[in-house]
């Protein structure tokens, strides 16, 4: 099965997906891709407790409430650190760093679930175990999801589960812009759309990127151009993997210095 990351990197530069995939090559170690790997251990630790955290919960008081999820969140992110303290060093960030660095990502996360989780309490007057049973939607990280069909694997960043549907969001830092979504942003969710259309509600439709550093989300609605994209697009990774001819480089020197391969890619004829 083909990640749906490579469908989005497929479009930022095919060469990039040939060179990991095909040739083995291994990028070196940058500051942006290991920050990315500690949000997703993070955010999958906290999905894991997170029904314990929301039974737990026997207060009304939104302050208390927030220092129980400000708390599980720097534990949380503090274990991710260093159990990538050696890709940190390598990349020459300190572990203090890296943490001032990304605390406020996950400030920005307790505050959220906070606000929900309150205003919930507040509506239906509940808490403990009937908050848990009653809470809507339930918010899930790290949503690991495959499709047999569609030949694509990948793991979603956040679903909103409501009785009747679900909606995926992928959580992005970095540029936005001015008007509507990143290719490789808009190929992403909606295979993951696609994915969970044929998986568990029919009738799912559309999703988000919240681009975390503007504090904004894009909502981008499925429609058959949309799947006939996913479907050219993973078709286009498939026979490039299968093929002997590593594509040609990259002509956009903003994609060549933000890529983790540039110290290598020319060495590749």
């Amino acid at each position: 099965m083909i990640p749906v990351t490579s469908l989005s990197s497929y479009l930022f530069c095919p060469r990039s997906i040939y060179l990991t995939r095909v040739l083995k090559v291994k990028p070196l170690p940058k500051k942006a891709i290991i920050k990315g790997t500690i949000k997703h251990n993070t955010f999958d630790y906290m999905n894991k407790v997170q029904e314990k955290i929301v039974k737990n919960i026997q207060t009304k008081d939104i302050e208390e409430i927030f220092k129980i999820y400000n708390q599980n969140y720097s534990q949380a992110l503090r274990s991710a650190i260093i159990n990538n303290k050696a890709l940190l060093r390598k990349a020459k960030l300190p572990l203090i760093e890296a943490f001032k660095q990304m605390w406020p990502l996950f400030q920005k996360e307790s505050k959220f679930i906070t606000k929900h989780i309150h205003g919930f309490i507040t509506l239906h007057n509940v808490v403990g175990d009937k908050l848990w049973e009653l809470l809507t939607p339930k918010i899930k990280s790290e949503v690991r999801i495959q499709s047999k069909k569609f030949e694509l694997r990948g793991v979603i960043d956040k679903l909103e589960v409501f009785p009747q549907k679900v909606v995926p969001i992928e959580m992005k830092s970095g540029k936005m812009m001015r008007k509507g979504l990143w290719p490789g942003h808009r190929i992403q969710l909606a295979a993951y759309l696609l994915m969970l259309r044929e998986k568990h509600i029919k009738t799912i439709s559309s999703g988000f990127i919240h681009y975390m550093d503007h504090d904004e989300k894009r909502e981008l609605t499925l429609n058959p151009f949309l799947t006939e994209e996913v479907i050219e697009t993973k078709n286009k990774v498939v026979n490039m993997l299968k093929s002997k001819n590593l594509p040609d480089f990259c002509q956009n020197k903003n994609k060549c210095n933000s890529c983790s391969l540039k110290p290598i890619c020319y060495s590749y004829k």
